[in-house]
């Protein structure tokens, strides 16, 4: 059994890091609210206003999990959540893999460059 390391010197991305990956994948506010597992209604408390919420390191890690495993790694993390009774409502997990005309990638889930 592997247990979790603490996180440490989590900088959360900043309203403008959010923009620019919007940017990169072309997507819209509510696709990329549905990336980072939020709900699309609360996506604006993320991106702007006089004090931002910063994206927890829980949902940036979900939602890079999400761009580098393959279907069948995720549904294997989705048996085993099954084995000790967890589970989740959500449709059929969708990949949609947008680039931005200007910024094409080799990969579609490269961020943009730091």
């Amino acid at each position: 059994m592997l247990i979790t390391p603490p996180v440490t010197d989590y900088r959360a991305p900043t309203p403008k890091d959010l923009q620019e990956l919007k940017e990169h994948f072309g997507l819209t506010a509510y696709e990329m609210a549905r990336m980072f597992a939020a709900q699309p209604e609360q996506w604006r408390k993320h991106t702007g206003g006089q004090s931002p919420r910063e994206i927890s390191a829980t949902r940036a890690f979900f939602m890079a999990a999400f761009q580098v495993l393959s279907d069948e790694e995720i549904e294997r993390s989705s048996a085993w959540w099954r084995t000790w009774r967890a589970s989740a409502r959500a449709g059929t997990w969708t990949r949609s893999y947008h680039r931005a005309p200007s910024r094409a990638t080799a990969s579609a889930t490269k961020p943009p460059e730091a």
